[in-house]
This record gives structure tokens, C-alpha cells and sequence, in this order.
């Protein structure tokens, strides 16, 4: 959660200073975050699609935007497989999905497949116990129901403020902000979502959506 936070704090600050260096230290954080918790793959898809908006759509910069997150993500990423590299070997190395972002991202994709074309393995999933799972799910959202309706007040505020304000400039501001938490918060529920399909829900999951919560809750 540290890692993923500090990382999106890195665009924040970015989207202030314009300084390329803040993206690339959100790369290589966030390439930090995969070796803690794969979810913080969820960055990268973040960055993609606030970066055009952070830009004003100005391509130019939206290209040098990207570098510099990859020149941060994959110097990391790149240090890691090659220390692991000596052990086992870089095609091993570049093969193994925890050491390999692009190879998990593959490899989930190739597993979701499978759960809907594979007969066996949808036999599998109706024949699991399901109600444990759909327990902890429950139990996550009444740790956080604060949170959550802190962050529907909060996002209902945003817009309220948004719609008041005087010039394009004192709507866009909040607005990105606003909508990278959105983002994270959807990301998050996404990537948990395959989660839950893919294997099932455990309650210490859910302290991964306290930052995006609680940050919308204080805003509002």
C-alpha cells in the first residue's frame, strides 16, 4: 500500500511541477510495489489513461510522460531479473511471473482464459464452496462501509465543487485528482474482481482499498 500510495503521490506531484524526474520516480515505485503485491500493477494502467488528461492531450508531452514512467519501471524490473538472473538464468528469470511483470500480466490474461473456455476448470468453479468467500467479501465491506459512503460524499462534493467553479482551470485541478483516486479505487475493485473469479476473496485483501477510500473520504 506504501509503495502504491508514494507512487501516486510521484504523478500528483508531477502534474504540479511538470518535472519528468517525478514520473520516473513513480515508475520505478510502482515497479517496487509488483515485487510487495502484484496489484500494484494497477499503476501503470492508472498513469496510461490520467497522463493524456494530466497533459491537456498535448501528445507531445503525453509521449515523454511515458518514457519517463518506463525508464523508471523497467530500470527496476530490469535490476531485479537480472540479480535473480544469476541464479537461475535470464530466460527462467524472464519467464517466471514474479519476477516478470509483463509474464504475470500474460499469465493472469492466459489463466482468465482458460476459466472461460476450459470446461474442466468452469466444473471446477461451480463445484467450489463459494459462501466463505462471499463471507469475507461481506465482512470487508462492513469493515469499510464508512469508507465507502465516505467516498460517495466525497466524490458527490467534487462534482458539486467542480460544477460551481468559475474557470476551466479550478475544474480541471480537482478533477484529475479526483479522478486518479476514482481510477485507483476501480482499478483495485477490478483487479480483485478477477481475484474472487479466479480463486475466491480472503479479508486480508481489503486493506488495499483503505487508501483510495480514505483519501476520497477526507477530501469530502
Amino acid at each position: 500500500m506504501l509503495l502504491i500510495s508514494a507512487s501516486f503521490y510521484a504523478v500528483v506531484r508531477y502534474g504540479r511541477a511538470q518535472q519528468l524526474g517525478w514520473l520516473t520516480t513513480s515508475g520505478a515505485l510502482a515497479a517496487l510495489g509488483f515485487y510487495v503485491r502484484e496489484s500494484a500493477l494497477i499503476v501503470p494502467a492508472v498513469v496510461a489513461i490520467l497522463l493524456p488528461v494530466q497533459a491537456g492531450w498535448r501528445w507531445t508531452v503525453v509521449a515523454r510522460g511515458y518514457v519517463a514512467f518506463a525508464a523508471g519501471y523497467v530500470c527496476v524490473a530490469a535490476i531485479v531479473m537480472l540479480y535473480f538472473a544469476t541464479g537461475m538464468g535470464l530466460a527462467t528469470a524472464l519467464g517466471t511471473g514474479g519476477l516478470n511483470p509483463l509474464e504475470f500480466v500474460l499469465q493472469a490474461l492466459g489463466r482468465g482464459a482458460a476459466l472461460l473456455d476450459s470446461v474442466p476448470e468452469a466444473k471446477l468453479l461451480a463445484a467450489r464452496s463459494w459462501d466463505p468467500h462471499y463471507t469475507n467479501v461481506r465482512r470487508a465491506a462492513l469493515m469499510d462501509v464508512f469508507l465507502l459512503i465516505g467516498a460517495g460524499v466525497g466524490i458527490a462534493v467534487a462534482g458539486c465543487s467542480m460544477l460551481v467553479a468559475r474557470s476551466s482551470e479550478e475544474r480541471r485541478r480537482p478533477g484529475i485528482a479526483y479522478a486518479l483516486l476514482c481510477l485507483w479505487g476501480k482499478f483495485m475493485f477490478a483487479a480483485y474482481g478477477f481475484y474472487f473469479a479466479a480463486r475466491g476473496f480472503f479479508v486480508d485483501y481489503s486493506p488495499e482499498f483503505l487508501p483510495p477510500l480514505s483519501i476520497l473520504f477526507a477530501a469530502g
